[in-house]
């Protein structure tokens, strides 16, 4: 006795993100460029984040979007959440430091940024 025969998928177009991408947000306009390796054409396309939605919409201004930019960069490095690892090799009176210089600096930098928000006094709302 035979088996079912899978249903054909129809054949997305590999030049445009996929349907189930799309649901989570936008895409910039493709930008078209040669390959350095290669030189064959390719588009680039870019999610558009939140940030940048908020500036295309002009909810913030440029500057405001280069400050959401840094402090992005900042929180990434500062990875409050990351998680903690086991050494695969462990070495006798030997301990490891857990954060690096740029982590504690950015750790630094971040709780300032949130500090200096905490004390700014809340604009009433029209």
């Amino acid at each position: 006795m035979a088996g079912k025969r899978k249903a054909k998928r129809a054949i997305e177009d590999l030049a445009k993100p996929s349907k189930w991408r799309l649901q989570h947000g936008d895409f910039s306009e493709p930008v078209r460029e040669a390959d350095p390796e290669t030189g064959t054409p390719v588009a680039h396309r870019r999610a558009v984040d939140t940030l940048g939605q908020m500036l295309l919409n002009g909810t913030i201004t440029p500057q405001m979007h280069e400050a959401g930019c840094i402090f992005r960069t900042l929180f990434r490095s500062a990875a409050p959440d990351s998680i903690a690892t086991t050494q695969f090799v462990r070495l006798s009176g030997v301990t490891a430091d857990t954060m690096s210089g740029r982590q504690v600096d950015a750790r630094r930098r971040v709780a300032k940024a949130l500090d200096a928000l905490t004390l700014m006094p809340a604009k009433p709302r029209r």
